[in-house]
């Protein structure tokens, strides 16, 4: 049991689609500020739990999770009514914001990897949209449309 929180950190992370829709997201993300020793892929990784959690708490629908294309990798691509959105997951302990590490190259790469997706499902046609969520503790940003489309146009 954490001293500071009295949350216990039980096992491994669990997919959002496993948690009860009711249960506070907040110990997911916990380990990772406690002063619990994690390295920075895991504590990614439950932003990213974390992260898919809300986003179906919000009436998205997963399609991909850490997809993974030649030159780029996808944390999270998900449905939005018919737009697919592209999401990339930060995580910040101290002051800086998450937005900020998604640097334009970074953009490109998810640009690069989300048309190898569209392209790959069939899914050319349909609108696309890049976003960025934060979690800063248990605090969670998302901004919609962090960035626009930055590669060939078709």
């Amino acid at each position: 049991i954490c001293q500071k929180q009295g949350l216990r950190h039980g096992g491994a992370y669990r997919r959002a689609e496993k948690i009860r829709p009711d249960a506070d997201p907040s110990p997911l993300v916990h380990r990772a500020f406690c002063g619990v020793n994690m390295d920075s892929h895991a504590v990614g990784k439950l932003g990213e739990v974390h992260t898919e959690q809300y986003l179906v708490e919000q009436g998205y629908e997963i399609l991909a999770r850490n997809a993974v294309f030649p030159g780029a990798e996808i944390d999270l691509i998900a449905l939005d009514g018919g737009v697919i959105v592209f999401v990339e997951v930060k995580v910040r302990k101290g002051g800086a914001y998450g937005r900020e590490a998604v640097t334009p190259a970074k953009q490109k790469r998810i640009c690069r990897g989300a048309v190898a997706y569209m392209m790959k499902n069939g899914l050319m046609n349909r609108q696309a949209r890049f976003d960025v969520i934060e979690i800063q503790g248990t605090r969670l940003t998302h901004i919609k449309d962090a960035f626009p489309y930055q590669g060939p146009l078709f």
